[in-house]
């Protein structure tokens, strides 16, 4: 054998012996990480997994499967203005007032905003003045406009999100009392929605403040408890509607009586429920004292009794002036009917329908 040839094996034997050596330990390293380190490499990991990351699209952007943008669209707008309080067809005396009186509340909020409005224009929109929005919009105030340009352009969504905001901030030119009243009267409603949504499924999201319907976070919220929602209709209950709505708003209009006879309604749903589903015994008192609060004020009003014949309550085509309706439906020929005769006053008859003995049974006679 070669000198060279002899250098040569034992190069190659040495450099064997060394991968050799290596994969060994290699393999006894692998067996003590899933053996004797096994628990303390998992929890390590257990540390890192996210399993679900929700990834948010951008909206209106298509994306390839590298992640390259292949198409986006840029949503425009154009802004109108509406100026004036639906006219309703066949509309009466009683209805006529109520319009021109909320016709008469929206100008006078829109003229004690106007300049601020005109400016806010101004400083989401530079090319057009102040001056020219004032202008622009006394013109479509006195053409009565339903939909009134605001401005000749398409805007981008920022410009109007920014126009939405100049609505949110105007405050009406009206007295302490006018926003007092009105600003209940929108608390009435939102007790009414969650009262209603509370009563079927219980425990329901409560918001405090509108929210974009492209804000998901906000509107996939969790669910409040049902106590804390209702704490809530308690708060503006007592201290706002039942305080501020006026006892007097016109003819089958909502007033503090008729608000009262819903809250009573409400308190005493919710407070025996709380009471006999083992709920809140002193959040229970606490509706079911309101319930008698808020009944007490429909009855010590004395303009409302138990007084008429039942048949005259549920067959009547007229509920005016009757004193066992606080509000009623208003029928009229053109524009709403009903079956009073035909379910009522015996013209037709109605197989089958209920009789005397159904309704002692309800009330407990024999």
């Amino acid at each position: 054998m070669m000198p060279n040839q002899k250098n040569i094996m034992l190069r190659f034997s040495f450099i064997i012996l060394v991968m050799v050596l290596i994969g060994i330990a290699i393999i006894c390293k692998a067996g003590v990480i899933m053996f004797a380190e096994r628990q303390y490499w998992k929890d390590v990991a257990d540390r890192f997994v996210k399993e679900n990351v929700t990834v948010r699209p951008t909206r209106g952007n298509i994306i390839s499967s590298d992640g390259q943008l292949m198409a986006s669209s840029l949503p425009e707008y154009k802004i109108y203005m509406d100026f004036m309080i639906n006219k309703r067809k066949g509309e009466t005396e009683e209805e006529e007032k109520t319009r021109l009186k909320l016709q008469h509340i929206k100008d006078s909020v829109l003229y004690a905003n106007l300049d601020t409005i005109c400016k806010g224009l101004h400083e989401i929109f530079p090319d057009k003045s102040a001056a020219f929005f004032k202008q622009h919009i006394k013109n479509g105030r006195k053409k009565e406009s339903r939909s009134w340009l605001l401005y000749p352009k398409r805007i981008s969504y920022i410009q109007y999100k920014e126009a939405k905001r100049l609505e949110a901030n105007m405050k009406g030119n009206v007295t302490e009392e006018a926003y007092n009243h009105w600003h209940a009267v929108a608390a009435f409603f939102k007790c009414f929605s969650y009262s209603r949504l509370v009563a079927v499924f219980g425990d329901v999201p409560y918001y405090e403040t509108s929210f974009a319907n492209s804000d998901l976070e906000a509107m996939y919220k969790d669910r409040d408890s049902r106590v804390f929602v209702m704490d809530k209709v308690y708060d503006m209950l007592k201290n706002e509607v039942l305080v501020n709505i006026r006892t007097n708003d016109g003819d089958n209009t909502l007033n503090r009586y008729v608000a009262a006879a819903f809250a009573s309604r409400w308190m005493l749903f919710e407070g025996t429920w709380q009471k006999y589903h083992g709920g809140d015994q002193t959040v229970a008192n606490k509706y079911l004292q309101l319930a008698k609060e808020a009944a007490e004020i429909v009855i010590n009003s004395g303009k409302y009794a138990i007084d008429t014949p039942f048949r005259d309550v549920f067959g009547s085509q007229d509920l005016k002036g009757n004193k066992e309706a606080i509000m009623y439906r208003h029928y009229t020929f053109e524009m709403l009917k009903h079956h009073i005769a035909s379910y009522s006053n015996g013209v037709e008859s109605q197989a089958p329908a209920p009789n005397l003995a159904l309704a002692k049974s309800f009330t407990c006679h024999i």
